[in-house]
């Protein structure tokens, strides 16, 4: 009797993995490897420890990885043996075959959504393959925190200190060589300020004229010169 070879599509794939949780975990990646794959894409990086779990229980389902990026993650692609193990699931999922009169495409299988990362294809002429084919597609780069500074989607920062005014207090704001008319430039701020405090929303919100919860505040901005008021800029006052 034949023997059959370690990690060929005969043999039970991962049949020493016990843990379920990461046997299904590689298998996605591997069908992910293949989809990526047959959409143009040379491989998927993975973390280094996933391509290791792969090799440890299937060797020859990878080929050797052919690039690292930026988060050390390794450019892999899958083998022909690989590629029938993948296959051979496809198969096994796909439901039986309807009536001709009534055709129904399988379901697709539910995948991971990683991020792509560019990585070119060469076209057979040596030149870069069009930009459809030309990004591999990442599994687990982590996404970094919001910015806090416009652009994000966190909470961005007060850059004047509008909401820490008291009725009558200011704040100044020199005139300088970018910004020689701080007044003027001032003008969207204090007015954007007034209606973020607004009692009530204006009109054209989809809560028109109902209560915000807010105080109300009120601001106004001045210029401001040496000769009659010993400053060179604009201040900015809270009226209400």
């Amino acid at each position: 009797m034949a023997t059959k070879k370690k990690g060929s599509p005969n043999t039970a794939p991962f049949a020493k993995l016990t843990d379920l949780d990461l046997k299904q975990k590689l298998i996605s990646y591997l069908s992910f490897i293949v989809d990526s794959m047959n959409k143009g894409a040379p491989g998927v990086y993975l973390n280094p420890e996933d391509v290791a779990a792969i090799n440890q229980y299937e060797p020859t389902f990878l080929n050797q990885p052919t690039a690292t990026n930026e988060h050390n993650q390794q450019l892999v692609s899958v083998t022909s043996h690989g590629m029938a193990f993948v296959q051979s699931l496809a198969s096994i999922a796909a439901p039986a075959a309807p009536a001709p009169s009534a055709p129904v495409m399988p379901p697709a299988p539910q995948l991971p959504l990683p991020t792509a990362q560019a990585a070119p294809a060469p076209a057979g002429n040596g030149q870069a393959a069009p930009a459809s084919l030309q990004f591999a597609i990442s599994a687990n780069v982590p996404l970094p925190p919001p910015s806090q500074r416009g652009g994000g989607f966190g909470k961005k920062e007060e850059v004047y200190p509008f909401s820490k005014l008291a009725v009558g207090h200011s704040f100044f704001v020199p005139s300088t060589p970018e910004k020689p008319d701080p007044a003027k430039s001032l003008s969207s701020s204090v007015a954007a300020a007034t209606r973020r405090f607004a009692k009530v929303y204006p009109e054209g919100h989809k809560l028109q004229g109902q209560a915000t919860g807010k105080s109300g505040a009120k601001f106004i901005v001045r210029p401001r010169n040496m000769q009659e008021h010993q400053e060179q800029g604009a201040r900015v006052w809270r009226t209400e």
